[in-house]
């Protein structure tokens, strides 16, 4: 029986995906590619707030929580990766839920007022604090992600295409639980809650715990981010952290269309290519963010994503 052409189409891209480190075998091509996965986890978690109808100027401060979290754990009290990990992702969403409860019942820009002063506080706490984090020299010698089979055999991430298949892996799930998240009663609320929380809460929605629970989602996967790009770069400073890093986290979605999941998959590869493309012209780096913020805003409003639906295809009977 022929299998369906939907299907056939995911068994040929997870085919293609598992091959990627024997077409690409160079170590810089692979770090391009794992840093984009992980910006694709932060893209949609990022994603998930605007969902809500919220914008937020601190994303990069969760990463962050995330990412001194995991270092600190490993580095001051052993603990393997797949304990920090999960631990991350709780810290980021802990830290999100009194700033959600606090802000998110006023409406307008003052949450992301808050979460921007959030994110400076962070980035200077985590910079005084010299005793704990390392001030600005920040954490060294992470150690890398272990695997033990039986207790005797011990498998320890050092090649890129092991660091490449732990972050496919975690963007695999990070897309599923979003998708899942898009199709149920949560999702649906979500949007009309974007479209009028006035008239959401007419009907008897409780717009603020939707809210604070999407916040609180995005902030976990962004710890999620944090934890792994520690242990794969083995080191964290305070410099990871700042407005510029949360401000290209926000326009992946953006870019790509917040319409879908699809959408800030294809703005994260597309926007982190980008300046390794023109690594030249480093320094006019935000400028040109900046710039492909107000096109995609005044002329692409539902993102590239939503340029599909002006294609002959999207128009077949």
């Amino acid at each position: 029986m022929a299998l369906p052409k939907r299907l056939l189409g995911y068994l040929a891209l997870a085919a293609f995906l598992a091959l990627i480190p024997f077409i690409f075998p160079s170590d810089y091509h692979l770090h391009i590619i794992i840093i984009i996965l992980i910006n694709t986890i932060l893209a949609l978690s990022i994603r998930l707030v605007f969902l809500g109808g919220e914008i937020t100027l601190g994303h990069a401060a969760f990463m962050g929580v995330g990412a001194y979290t995991s270092a600190l754990l490993a580095t001051r009290w052993g603990l393997d990766f797949w304990l920090c990990l999960p631990l991350a992702a709780a810290a980021a969403a802990l830290m999100a839920v009194p700033m959600g409860m606090l802000t998110l019942r006023v409406k307008g820009l003052y949450f992301a007022i808050v979460t921007l002063a959030f994110a400076e506080t962070f980035r200077i706490v985590v910079a005084m604090w010299r005793s704990f984090t390392g001030g600005v020299t920040g954490i060294l010698n992470i150690p890398a992600p272990t695997i033990q089979i039986g207790g005797l055999v011990t498998i320890e991430f050092g090649s890129k295409a092991s660091y490449y298949y732990l972050a496919l892996a975690l963007l695999a799930v990070t897309i599923a639980i979003m998708y899942r998240l898009d199709h149920s009663q949560f999702g649906l609320t979500l949007a009309a809650i974007r479209e009028s929380d006035v008239l959401s809460e007419s009907v008897g929605i409780n717009v603020v715990r939707y809210k604070i629970i999407a916040f609180v989602i995005g902030c976990a996967f962004a710890g999620v981010a944090g934890s792994f790009v520690v242990h794969y770069l083995y080191y964290v400073s305070p410099a990871d952290f700042t407005m510029h890093r949360t401000l290209s986290i926000l326009l992946y979605p953006v870019f790509g269309g917040l319409g879908s999941v699809a959408g800030s998959v294809l703005g994260a590869a597309i926007l982190t290519t980008l300046p390794e493309a023109f690594r030249v012209a480093a320094e006019y780096e935000p400028a040109v963010f900046g710039i492909i913020l107000i096109i995609t805003i005044w002329r692409l409003p539902q993102g590239l994503w939503g340029l599909g639906q002006y294609m002959p295809w999207s128009k077949a009977k």
